[in-house]
Formats: C-alpha cells, structure tokens, sequence
C-alpha cells in the first residue's frame, strides 16, 4: 500500500495520488483495533480528487511563475545556450539569482500543496472511519492552519539547530488531536462496559481512569 501507492503517485505525476491515499488509508483504517472491537475505513474518490484538485492548483501557480523568471531571461538563457561561455560573470549574476528564486518557489509552492493534501486526505480518511461498526470518526484540521503550522515548525526546528524539534512534535500533535473526535452512537457507558467485560486490559485500565477523556 506504502510503497507500490506511492510509485502509482510518481509514475502518473500525481493524478492517481487520490487512489494511492485511499488504498493506505483503508489498509490502515482496517487494521486498527480498540478493546478488541474494529475500525473500519473507505473515503470516496470523490472527496479525496476535490481535495487533491486544490493541491493541483497550487502546484500550477509555482509552475507559472518559475515559466514567467524564465520567459523573462529567455534574452540571457538563449545565447548560453547557442554559445557556452557567451555571458561574463557579471551577465550571468541575474541569472544566478533567478535560478536562486526559481527554486525557492518550487519547494515553496509545491510543499504547501503537500501540506493542503495531507491535510484534505486526514479529514477526509478519519470522517469516513466508524469504530464497533457504528460510532463515526471525525477530523476538521484547517488547512490553512495546518500548513502554517508545519512549515513555522520546520523553521524554528532550523534555526534552533533541531533543539526545538519536541516543541514542533507536541505543537503539531497538539493541533491535529484537538480537532479530532469520535460521535458514539448509543449510550458510551455500555461500549466501555462490554469492552472490560471481554477483559480487555485496555479497557480495563480505561475504566481505572477517573475523569479520563475519552480519546485516540
């Protein structure tokens, strides 16, 4: 799922990218137990391509931009390319500093439509997991906030030369799982007590918690 999905991704430069995220999330969804009692994952194309469409569309921006720096150094790229060695060093510092930006928009626009999708693909996957066949899983992360969250993360994690790295976990963790939740159908107190009755250790210890909240 890991590994074959993700060549599926690169080899059809990202149109299959929904398929790929759908096949992990149904092979992880299924195989996720609680006291005993199953999960059950199976997020539609639907959603996962209107996520994925918006992704799209971010990458196409950066695209447009790195054509626009080249389109406006065709007069200094085209007699390099003619006549190597045509441009002194003073000619090509435009250049330089033009590949420099080229790139920083690339990383730049392409990771945040990573991120979006990321994002898209979390709610998406978890709003279509049930627990015991019954009780809906449900996630709402903004993207936005998501995105800005990753990317800060990164930066401080830098700049502190990776000490900060612990703090960007927890903030990350932090964020995702307070926008996370399960909706219970029927009474939460009669699940609990059919899980520890089973003799569930998870369950049991669950029960052990006084004022625990109830959470993954």
């Amino acid at each position: 799922a890991f590994i074959l999905g993700s060549l599926l991704a690169v080899i059809t430069i990202g149109i299959l990218t929904p398929l790929a995220s759908r096949w992990v999330s149904r092979y992880v969804g299924t195989n996720l137990r609680y006291g005993g009692k199953a999960f059950d994952t199976d997020p539609q194309l639907g959603p996962l391509y209107k996520s994925w469409l918006l992704s799209f569309l971010i990458a196409l921006v950066g695209l447009g931009i790195i054509a626009l720096i080249v389109f406006m150094n065709l007069s200094l790229i085209l007699p390099m390319i003619e006549t190597p060695g045509a441009l002194t060093p003073e000619q090509q510092i435009p250049l330089v500093i033009s590949a420099v930006i080229g790139y920083i928009v690339l990383f730049a626009t392409f990771g945040i439509a990573g991120l979006f999708y990321r994002a898209g693909v979390r709610n998406i996957a978890w709003s279509a997991t049930t627990f015991d066949g019954q009780h809906r899983m449900l996630s709402d992360i903004s993207r936005t906030r998501y995105t800005w969250i990753a990317i800060s993360n990164v930066i401080v994690t830098l700049l502190t030369l990776g000490l900060m790295r612990p703090w960007a976990a927890v903030r990350m963790a932090r964020y995702t799982w307070e926008h996370t939740g399960i909706h219970f159908t029927g009474d939460v107190g009669e699940l609990f007590s059919r899980i520890e009755a089973q003799g569930s250790a998870v369950g049991s210890e669950f029960m052990d918690f006084e004022g625990f909240d109830f959470g993954f």
